[in-house]
């Protein structure tokens, strides 16, 4: 290993390649003081490579050496972006992908000092690439400025004269470099023709090699934290490294990993509060962060409106006023906006909605009586978006350490917005997308005391020392990493410059050369791989080898043993749950009900008691329920009540058959446009959907009474909506008749279907589904029909069975018994039949849930839309065998 220290301390300067790599220096520096028994010293001049150009430049500035500034990294964005929109020659659908691809080329021509050949036939993308260029330089050369990527070639014109010599170290040592391109070696070149004196770290690899082989990748990463879990546990100041060389693609998975093996059976918040021993090198988008998230939701409220979950996420945030006192009361907003499948709510409207009392309503009063511009500069938008967090009680009052920095992160956006201001106004739609960009784009990487394991990704490992470095991936699929050559640059100006994702040469070569870094900075580095990856077996990728030396060898040796040693990874919850001795005992019985009990759920409780007696105890006795979510569109839910709405209106108009043949056709399309306006008004039903549910709606119904209601024969429409309190078998339940016609002297219930599935073949079964007509038929003697009315597009038809066939249209009135004997055995040949026997069957399942009874007995199609799964646990046991389905009935007139 290597240490630089005495050098530093000499006056040299170390160079990195990264900020980690600068830490790390920094750390061992300070540790190595403290060995000289000094107890201060002067700051080490320590720091990466591009923040040293950057403190070059300055003092270039401050002697006169350089007239040209800097362009801050946000305003280079902004510069090529600008570029590429001013660019009248194409359109482009993503314009922020082409700046990041653009300027990426940029930098790598200017590192690798490749260009397209002008003498050459260049593609499309090259020759608008060249043009983007031009642009680029020129508004550079205008501003006088000068970029990041070519800050290194300016460096070299302007450190070249005489008069810049005060400025250079006398030593300068480059560290963690696995190559130098052409920029950096001219840059060095200059330095050494200057009188510096130039050192480039040489790292020989000496480390014991041991490869692993796993089942798969969450294996390898489980059995690693097992290993290094021991290792701690062993000598917890050690030092350990783990290379992961897709961290940004399996960061979760991989900190899970960890989780499970060092904090077995604890919650994330739990784990976070006790402190991780490991730490993961690449963050997150700050937008990912949860207050960061609830922050761009209340701009998002306070500019205009919020859609979908993002309603929930606002009422139910730990970050604005009085989150925790109206806890309660708030997720019963949320569950009342659930229910009624609120969409989006503008800020006026979510004003409405607060309950009585609510602490949100007088900072949303404030926001509402605020002077709306359409556009203002960046500036002013900054600060109306900090003004409008705080006015909401934003970020809370009790932040931990992690959301702390992430509020400094948010608050460092917002500068940024200031930087970009040019002083143009700004609409409120870009300013919001700006937010948001700009949350996205910076990464949150959670500052945290140093740990004794570090997880890294493959460019923020080169040039750490470890006690013990894990390489995990080390497979033919992932290694050599693959590259992707830049579309915008000739490829062959690539290869001929040694770019690195130009040629499979290239890659093998600098893969060869990082596992050799690798191999430099542990004694024992242990490589591994899976075995297999979705289904695909895979092969052990091929690195160099090298000798191991002496001290390596003895420092491994001890490690090795431990890990020969180490028991098998074993998951606390298989081990508590193979030593448990459970006792299985029958509970399928809840508190009986006492005779004339009321229970919620009306007929859906007779219902769901027939499709599985489990179900209707946790719906209606326990009240569960799960959390309603609103869709695209109108749900099924909606488009029935609208339905139903809409024929109440109408049938309390017309009232009879007769008076519905008395209308022409222009007439009885007019007063259903009148009473869907309104109950698409009454519903509010959203603007962007109210024009196609009214043509739905008024197609749907007009099929319904031309086909169906005006070939009947004369009735009268006795009853609407009628909600109604009936006793069956001692229980108590309220019921909605949707419509009770008058024919002649018999009455007639009909209950309206928007769907096709409802069927009547299991009213003639001892377990009836769809209760609600067959209960209500029970109440009142006069009754002698009851029907499905089912109004679907195309399949319009009466469904059901009456004393009298001609009572309703294709309403029969006997059904044979069905073959799986699922049918009773009475015979149902008239009115009488069906009454009486629908009165045994009901009170059979009126006993059951007066009884309490609870067993999870479904029948198979109960189980189809159901939520109750992880509840009832249906899935470890054997269904009961399906009820007949329709195909199994015969029915006759």
């Amino acid at each position: 290993m290597i240490d630089h220290s005495e050098q530093v301390a000499e006056g040299a300067l170390l160079l990195t390649v990264n900020q980690r790599l600068a830490r790390h220096h920094l750390s061992r520096y300070s540790r190595w003081q403290l060995q000289q028994g000094r107890q201060w010293w002067e700051t080490p001049a320590i720091l990466p490579f591009r923040a040293w150009l950057r403190t070059l430049h300055d003092a270039a500035l401050a002697a006169g050496l350089s007239e040209r500034t800097l362009l801050p990294d946000l305003l280079q964005q902004k510069l090529w972006r600008q570029c590429i929109e001013d660019d009248a020659h194409l359109e482009l659908l993503d314009k922020d992908a082409a700046t990041v691809a653009a300027r990426s080329a940029w930098e790598m021509s200017c590192a690798w000092q490749c260009a397209n050949p002008e003498d050459d036939y260049l593609s499309h993308d090259q020759y608008t690439w060249q043009r983007w260029c031009h642009s680029y330089t020129d508004a550079l050369e205008a501003q006088s400025r000068i970029d990041e990527a070519s800050l290194a070639d300016h460096l070299c014109e302007v450190l070249s004269q005489p008069a810049a010599a005060p400025l250079l170290p006398d030593t300068v040592i480059f560290e963690g470099f696995l190559e130098l391109p052409p920029q950096l070696l001219q840059f060095t070149r200059m330095l050494s023709e200057a009188g510096v004196n130039v050192q480039l770290a040489q790292r020989q690899p000496r480390a014991q090699v041991l490869s692993r082989e796993y089942v798969d990748d969450e294996q390898e990463i489980l059995s690693i934290a097992n290993h290094m879990r021991a290792e701690l546990e062993h000598d917890v100041e050690q030092s350990l490294g783990l290379v992961v060389s897709d961290l940004q693609q399996r960061r979760a998975s991989v900190m899970r990993a960890f989780d499970r093996v060092f904090f077995p059976g604890m919650s994330p918040e739990q784990i976070r509060q006790q402190g991780r021993p490991y730490d993961l090198s690449l963050g997150t988008p700050l937008r990912d962060t949860a207050v960061v998230s609830a922050a761009l939701s209340l701009i998002r409220l306070s500019l205009g409106s919020i859609q979908g979950s993002e309603l929930s996420a606002v009422l139910l945030s730990p970050y604005t006023e009085a989150s925790a006192s109206e806890a309660r009361r708030r997720e019963q907003l949320d569950r009342r906006l659930r229910d009624e499948r609120v969409r989006s709510l503008t800020l006026e409207q979510f004003r409405n909605r607060l309950y009585a009392g609510s602490r949100l309503r007088e900072p949303v009063e404030q926001l509402l009586q605020r002077t709306r511009f359409s556009s203002v500069t960046l500036s002013e938008w900054a600060r109306r978006f900090s003004d409008s967090l705080s006015l909401l009680g934003w970020p809370g009052k009790s932040i931990d350490t992690e959301e702390y920095q992430a509020v400094s992160a948010w608050m460092e956006c917002l500068d940024d917005m200031q930087l970009l201001d040019d002083g143009e106004s700004v609409n409120v739609s870009d300013a919001l997308r700006l937010i948001q960009r700009l949350a996205r784009d910076r990464i949150f990487q959670l500052e945290t005391p140093s740990t004794p394991i570090q997880i890294m990704g493959r460019l923020e490992s080169h040039g750490i020392d470890f006690d013990c470095l894990w390489v995990a991936g080390l497979d033919t699929e992932q290694w050599p990493p693959t590259g992707s050559p830049s579309p915008f640059v000739s490829i062959d100006s690539q290869k001929a410059q040694g770019v690195p994702v130009a040629s499979a040469t290239a890659r093998l070569a600098l893969a060869e050369r990082e596992f050799r870094l690798w191999g430099s900075q542990a004694p024992l580095l242990i490589a591994s791989h899976a075995r297999a990856r979705d289904g695909k077996s895979l092969d052990v990728a091929s690195v160099p080898d090298f000798e191991a030396s002496a001290a390596s060898l003895a420092a491994a040796a001890e490690r090795l043993q431990r890990l020969e040693n180490l028991p098998p990874l074993i998951d606390p919850a298989t081990v508590l749950q193979a030593s448990l001795r459970l006792e299985a005992i029958v509970d399928d019985h809840g508190p009986a009900l006492p005779e004339g009990s009321e229970v919620r759920g009306g007929a859906r409780l007779f219902e769901d008691q027939a499709l599985c007696p489990f179900r209707a105890f946790a719906l209606h006795r326990l009240a569960i329920r799960p959390l309603e979510e609103a869709g695209l569109g109108l749900d099924p839910r909606q488009h029935g009540i609208l339905l139903h709405s809409a024929l109440e209106q109408f049938w309390q108009t017309v009232g009879s058959h007769a008076a519905l043949l008395a209308l022409s056709d222009e007439q009885r399309l007019q007063e259903l446009e009148r009473v869907i306006d309104a109950v698409v008004e009454e519903y509010q039903v959203p603007d962007s959907l109210r024009r196609l549910e009214t043509i739905r709606l008024k197609g749907l119904l007009d099929e319904w009474l031309v086909q169906c209601e005006m070939p009947r024969q004369a009735f009268e429409v006795v009853s609407l909506e009628q909600r109604q309190s009936i006793e069956h078998g001692g229980v108590v339940m309220n019921v909605m008749l949707d419509r009770i016609d008058r024919i002649g002297e018999a009455l007639v219930v009909i209950d309206y279907k928007t769907g096709t599935s409802s069927r009547i073949n299991t009213w003639a079964d001892q377990r009836i589904v769809n209760p609600q007509l067959p209960l209500y038929v029970l109440t009142n003697d006069e009754i002698e029909g009851a029907g499905f009315a089912q109004v679907a597009r195309h399949q319009c038809t009466f469904k059901g069975v009456a004393s009298d066939s001609s009572l309703l249209p294709k309403v029969k009135t006997s059904v044979t018994r069905s073959r799986g004997g699922q049918a009773t055995d009475r015979p149902l040949e008239n009115w009488s039949d069906w009454r009486a026997h629908w009165r045994e069957a009901l009170d059979g399942v009126a006993s059951e849930v007066r009884q309490g009874l609870a067993t999870v007995t479904p029948m198979k199609t109960a189980c189809l839309h159901c939520d109750l799964k992880s509840l009832c646990r249906i899935d470890e046991q054997a269904v009961v065998p399906e009820l007949d389905s329709e195909d199994g009935m015969e029915v006759s007139s």
